[in-house]
């Protein structure tokens, strides 16, 4: 049981969560289009929660963290096939 169950007294709804290192896909913006037929969206992966509604990605070819909101999730394989640098 965890301490939001006993405050309010039910089981709280966790479908809305993810599972860490899950393959994430956030738009490009428009201003960095740099061919009309280019990609309009990069392949990132989660690594957590920041603050409401927004999470916390990792680019694994430059190791780089980004803050989106606007994400979709492949679910079906994880993609930590590499150790990022800053976790030793």
């Amino acid at each position: 049981m965890v301490p939001a169950e006993m405050w309010y007294r039910n089981k709280q709804n966790v479908a809305h969560l993810c599972v860490f290192g899950v393959t994430a896909y956030t738009h490009i913006s428009s201003d960095l289009h740099l061919l009309k037929l280019g990609p309009r969206a990069t392949q990132l992966t989660l690594i957590g929660y920041f603050g409401a509604g927004s999470y916390k990605l990792l680019d694994q070819e430059t190791d780089s963290m980004y803050s989106e909101r606007n994400v979709c999730f492949e679910e079906v394989t994880a993609n930590l096939t590499k150790r990022p640098q800053w976790v030793e």
